[in-house]
């Protein structure tokens, strides 16, 4: 979780009771904070924490700087356990300025129905605008090294998930999938009033 601290904002950990909800009393512990050089254009902030595991290694992918700032970015640290201790990748920024986007971080992971490792982070309106910020999903993987962590990689080039023209025939068909159901359900209150009138009943067909 994120602590509102003098000197900034920070990353921390704790472990949990079994309700999943309730902190144990003296087990929390910081993981990171302002420390790198790229971090420190304004505020201090080591913000929007989310953990990934890849191959016995922990990965706590973090964003620093403003998010008003262009030079929000992401950064990671590695560490063997969740509890740390944290070992920044002396890498950072591993995404910033990505495509010539302002602003990109506060991110999430998770894997597509394809299974395709995916990223989903905020970026600004445009570069000298901030609002209102626009949603992107992109790929991220791991880069193989023979000792120690491999490095975890955002693919720049793919930081909108699908091509123009492949978004675009998802939104028709989309529209297409809503516009049968819709026709469905009409058909279907139709039928129920022309049957409930061929029985004497009082009915009212109310399109809507």
């Amino acid at each position: 979780w994120v602590n509102f601290t003098e000197s900034g904002l920070q990353s921390w950990v704790a472990e949990l009771e079994e309700d999943c909800s309730t902190i144990i009393e003296g087990s929390e512990k910081l993981c990171i904070a302002t420390s790198q050089e790229w971090e420190k254009v304004w505020p201090s902030v080591n913000e929007g924490p989310f953990v990934l595991e890849h191959e016995g290694y922990y990965y706590l992918t973090y964003s620093a700087n403003s998010y008003e700032s262009p030079n929000y970015g992401l950064g990671y640290a590695v560490a063997e356990h969740p509890a740390g201790p944290w070992v920044k990748y002396e890498g950072n920024p591993i995404f910033q300025f990505a495509g010539g986007l302002e602003g990109v971080g506060h991110h999430a992971y998770f894997i597509d129905r394809k299974g395709n490792r995916r990223i989903a982070f905020h970026s600004h309106c445009q570069p000298g605008k901030i609002h209102p910020r626009k949603i992107h999903i992109g790929k991220y993987g791991f880069k193989e090294v023979k000792d120690g962590p491999d490095l975890l990689v955002i693919d720049e080039e793919q930081r909108f998930g699908v091509t123009h023209k492949e978004k675009i025939k998802q939104i028709r068909e989309t529209l297409y999938l809503f516009a049968e159901i819709q026709i469905d359900a009409e058909q279907k209150l139709i039928e129920e009033a022309l049957k409930q009138e061929a029985e004497g009943k009082k009915c009212e067909y109310i399109k809507y």
